[in-house]
């Protein structure tokens, strides 16, 4: 529980005891879910009845012949999904290779583990994508852990990453990356590329940065500068590709920084007990739930094709309208929720822990929760090798919003830099910084005098 939360906790507590804060009555809880409950519903409905409606309207290469037993098209707009929910189809015989080769090296190769992994993962990520693909990723990694071990410096290793991110950004490096395999006319193994190495450049800098700034691979070698040896610059280099090349997380994350995964993987295995079994059974059984049930409501729902069409959302009525935006959003969360899930569970018959699903975002009412629960291993990344460094909440107001900045000005390069990105980085660096400010209001003595004077009937509500 973080420092923040407990006086919140301790505060709260010193209220109801005080009598200041008096439970919400029962029925009054149950109206505010009832009537939760009906907007939503409604609000869906109008999504449904304005996806019959203007049909006609929308663009026919946005939909393809859906589910048989249904008998209606699907909406296949949303581009990600629709790539990875067909992707992870074909590649699932090689996790399936990969859950099966991890039993028979626990059993019997525990420690050639990492050595089997790797040229495991190297050798499918070479099949699925080719080998000039594995020799970029190889080459991106081979630059930053040269010149970090040369310059074993904090901002040498940014000054490196964010040059390596540029050829993703930068239109000259395109057609270079389009040549580098044979890519169909719709650009889906380019986007793939580009998904791909966008997170490989978060794990080869999570690797530099807790190897050089914080000793840690160093320390734990127990060998000083001058004792390092070529073996051993060697060894660290194959840590930082079996970190990169680790198969299920490779595609699609979620993010672990290094420091965790060095410790998870090296941990003894953890013994696999009815209870864990049983977890594990669930994690998968909620993963399918999800993805069919996004599935199913392509079908009926046609919020994402709607939203590329201007004169239909001039037309449609607020209800709708605010319907759209409930769809779109709880669609992102069930997306990630796959997209994340089903790698974090087969890393988890490794015996890792990646970070936990996204949290619903229709219960999440503070925007910086949004960025901690919802991707929480791009949170922990930006918290722990930027906003940390930077001196987070330690050092002023001042320096608090330029860290948050900061933060924001790599979260706009790292996701590329067009312009609707742009405003979406602007537009949530305003929301967290309004929130902040509204804390420090709070927190304020006269606000604070103002709680405890008053009774607080409210106060919940509020």
């Amino acid at each position: 529980m973080t420092k923040k939360k407990k006086m919140e906790d301790e505060c709260l507590k010193k209220f109801t005891n005080s009598g200041y804060i008096r439970p919400i009555p029962s029925l009054e809880l149950k109206i505010y879910l009832a009537v939760h409950i009906g907007s939503v519903a409604y609000i869906c409905y109008c999504v449904f009845e304005a996806s019959k409606e203007y049909d006609g309207l929308l663009n026919v290469y946005e939909f393809e012949p859906g589910w048989k037993i249904l008998g209606r098209e699907k909406d296949v707009s949303n581009f990600e999904w629709h790539f990875f929910y067909q992707f992870f189809w074909k590649i699932w015989p090689w996790f399936l290779g990969h859950i099966s080769l991890s039993k028979i090296v626990e059993w019997n190769f525990l420690q050639y583990r990492r050595s089997i992994y790797l040229v495991y993962s190297i050798s499918v990520l070479t099949f699925v994508l080719g080998w000039k693909i594995i020799l970029l990723f190889i080459a991106h990694c081979i630059i930053i852990y040269c010149i970090t071990s040369v310059w074993r410096s904090t901002t040498v290793i940014w000054i490196t990453s964010i040059t390596l991110l540029s050829t993703l950004n930068l239109e000259q490096h395109t057609g270079m990356m389009k040549s580098l395999g044979l890519f169909d006319d719709e650009g889906h193994f380019y986007y793939l590329l580009m998904f791909t190495l966008a997170l490989a450049q978060l794990r080869y800098t999570s690797f530099c940065l807790e190897l050089f700034s914080h000793q840690e691979g160093l320390d734990t070698a127990g060998a000083s500068d001058k004792e390092i040896t070529l073996s051993l610059y060697c060894s660290l280099f194959m840590d930082l590709l079996f970190y990169i090349f680790y198969f299920p997380l490779f595609f699609t994350g979620p993010i672990l920084t290094y420091n965790q995964f060095k410790y998870q993987f090296s941990r003894p295995p953890i013994p696999w007990t009815k209870n864990r079994v049983i977890s594990l059974i669930w994690h998968f059984i909620r993963v399918a739930f999800w993805a069919l049930l996004n599935e199913l409501c392509l079908h009926y729902f046609y919020f994402n094709a709607i939203q590329h069409n201007i004169s239909i959302l001039k037309k449609i009525n607020l209800w709708a309208l605010a319907g759209l935006g409930y769809c779109s959003g709880q669609f992102f969360m069930t997306k990630y929720t796959v997209m994340f899930g089903l790698p974090a569970n087969i890393a988890r018959i490794d015996h890792l822990d990646p970070p936990p699903r996204p949290k619903c975002i229709a219960y999440l009412y503070l925007y910086s929760d949004m960025w901690k629960y919802f991707d929480c291993g791009m949170y922990n990344f930006i918290k722990r090798y930027i906003y940390v460094p930077l001196g987070g909440s330690r050092l002023g107001t001042l320096r608090r919003f330029g860290g948050s900045f900061i933060c924001f000005c790599f979260v706009y390069y790292w996701h590329g830099t067009d312009f609707y990105v742009f405003i979406w980085s602007i537009l949530n660096f305003i929301g967290v910084s309004i929130e902040v400010l509204a804390w420090m209001f709070l927190d304020l003595p006269i606000i604070t005098k103002l709680e405890v004077s008053c009774n607080l009937l409210w106060h919940k509500q509020l």
